[in-house]
């Protein structure tokens, strides 16, 4: 029995990190708001962390009632913060298929590094590589960065129009799509 309940803690914060990893990777490609979306799942998993306290005692292992509902708290959360990103993602309705023409208002690049073993427990930094972004102003005032490829960034420069296809996503929120 003790086994078991190992298990399940481990599979819950495996789903839990890969649910949040998922969200977090996909929140450029929406056109969410990102911080509002956790918050909102943080408020329901604190809900659910008043509701289920005493209920989960025994699966964490813990009499404390205040860490049982952090734990809860944060595991619901990311589960449905991961739920909510990638269900609106990946439900989307290509008839909702719309153009905008967004106005660049800055462009950038990012140098990152890749990693480079060089003995059986250790890594340096490696040769480098860029990421090229475009800040664009959306027709209600937002500005978000948008990652391109490099020819669409050598072609666009501050002031130009970018044609960007949308859908629309299961919950009602626009998914950009190349």
């Amino acid at each position: 029995m003790k086994k078991f309940i190992v298990v399940i803690r481990v599979m819950l914060l495996l789903i839990a990190a890969l649910c949040l990893i998922a969200a977090f990777a996909i929140r450029n490609y929406t056109m969410i708001h990102f911080p509002t979306v956790l918050s909102g799942c943080v408020f329901v998993g604190l809900v659910f962390g008043l509701i289920l306290a005493p209920h989960v005692s025994r699966l964490t292992g813990l009499s404390n009632r205040v860490l049982n509902v952090c734990l809860v708290t944060v595991v619901t959360g990311s589960i449905i913060a991961g739920l909510f990103m990638v269900g609106n993602y990946a439900f989307t309705s290509p008839e909702t298929r719309h153009e905008e023409k967004l106005l660049v208002v800055d462009r950038y690049k990012e140098t990152h590094y890749h990693s480079r073993r060089v003995g059986r427990n250790r890594y340096v930094r490696g040769t480098p590589y860029n990421e090229y972004y475009l800040t664009v102003e959306h027709p209600d005032g937002t500005r978000r960065p948008m990652l391109v490829r490099v020819e669409r960034y050598r072609k666009t420069h501050p002031g130009d129009s970018v044609k960007v296809s949308f859908e629309r996503g299961l919950f009602g929120f626009e998914v950009l799509r190349r």
